[in-house]
């Protein structure tokens, strides 16, 4: 749980800059005590999500994960997030994959979570930061692919890394 919030923390500051634009400024009203206007501004969000808005929507997701004036609810972030990603938003399809690998709101699927994750690094609105950040979650979902695969054969840990490596190796000479 706690990997999931420090990445998507991370992805709130790393990627398209403006996406947290409206839950930032949200946030920041309500630290300064001014809850009726960061209330507002979380109304607008709301609306513009069920309005269609895939910013909105992935903003709403983040809100309903992270338990931002909303009750705790992965799945209702995930449906929000696929609404978004659906309508081609760079961070939401980059979230959704990571959900898909983790497990989070959602059944670990490693095909759907390297699926989103291409998406995103393919989407011609992602920036320099969510491709670099979507590459490398495509060899973290590999390496979470391979060492699921290795628990089930019942391989000691100690011999994961070692065999990661050499598959790695295998593969990149061809």
């Amino acid at each position: 749980m706690y990997l999931f919030k420090a990445i998507l923390i991370s992805c709130s500051m790393l990627l398209t800059g403006a996406s947290f634009a409206d839950l930032d400024k949200a946030i920041k009203l309500t630290e300064q005590g001014k809850i009726k206007e960061g209330r507002l501004e979380l109304e607008k969000i709301s609306n513009h999500a069920k309005n269609g808005n895939p910013k909105a929507q992935y903003e709403f997701g983040v809100m309903w994960i992270m338990n931002y004036w909303t009750s705790k609810d992965d799945i209702k972030a995930i449906e929000w997030w696929l609404r978004s990603a659906e309508q081609n938003y760079p961070d939401a399809q980059f979230i959704l994959g990571f959900a898909y690998t983790v497990g989070r709101g959602v059944d670990i699927d490693f095909n759907k979570a390297r699926e989103w994750t291409q998406k995103a690094i393919n989407n011609k609105d992602s920036g320099r930061e969510i491709i670099s950040a979507a590459m490398n979650a495509l060899d973290y979902i590999d390496e979470q692919e391979l060492r699921s695969e290795m628990i089930k054969r019942e391989l000691e840990p100690k011999e994961i890394p070692k065999t990661i490596k050499y598959i790695r190796f295998e593969q990149s000479i061809g």
